[in-house]
């Protein structure tokens, strides 16, 4: 898997753009507690919390997203560092 979001205790937001007819895979290493990665979609050129509500917390570490659209993807401040990846 690539990297999308380096490995940090940041808050940290990265665009990932899907192409038509595809499913990308998303993992993190790092997330505890109550701490969430969310994503944001592209709803004609304003970024909307998608819903039903798609994370990956501590507990759900890989999820897969489809396309074709853009999303904003958004890693809060953690209080330990994490990284996220993707398989397009």
């Amino acid at each position: 898997m690539k990297i999308l979001i380096e490995s940090t205790t940041a808050a940290v937001s990265r665009k990932l753009h899907i192409s038509s007819d595809q499913f990308v895979s998303i993992a993190h290493d790092g997330l505890a507690g109550a701490e969430e990665i969310t994503f944001e979609i592209d709803l004609a050129g304003t970024f909307t919390a998608v819903a039903p509500k798609v994370a990956l917390t501590a507990g759900t570490n890989y999820i897969q997203i489809a396309g074709p659209n853009t999303y904003n993807v958004v890693k809060p401040t953690t209080a330990s560092p994490v990284a996220v990846f993707v398989n397009a």
